[in-house]
């Protein structure tokens, strides 16, 4: 089953039965999606903090004498290997964060259908 987001968090409202056998199914897909990517941002955190602990040796063995904590930092800030490695944590981030915020939808559409198919019993 592909993931669709557009497609998953709409409701047929003249197809209630089948909605409601999909939704488990949606959630779970989503769920499943949703650790890979916790996954992803851990690793890319930790690649990160690898990286600028790499720079750091670096910059160290290339002064004689110890430069201040703050040359340090701007310049493992500046170091082009760690803005690469932050920016890609950050972009995994975000992708964790759309797709937490998706399976919360998910949730919501699951209290609409529970209410429509509530609405449909009384008619």
């Amino acid at each position: 089953m592909e993931l669709n987001p557009d497609k998953d968090i709409q409701i047929e409202v003249t197809r209630l039965g089948e909605e409601f056998q999909v939704l488990p199914l949606l959630i779970y897909r989503y769920s499943e999606a949703k650790s890979d990517a916790g996954y992803a941002v851990d690793v890319a955190e930790a690649e990160y903090k690898e990286m600028r602990a790499d720079v750091f040796k670096e910059i160290l063995s290339e002064h004689e004498k110890k430069p201040s904590d703050k040359v340090i930092e701007a310049e493992i800030e500046s170091h082009p290997k760690v803005k690469k490695a932050k920016r890609n944590y950050l972009s995994t981030k975000r992708d964790y964060e759309t797709i937490k915020g998706f399976v919360e939808s998910l949730r919501a559409k699951k209290d609409m259908l529970i209410q429509l198919g509530a609405d449909a019993r009384k008619e």
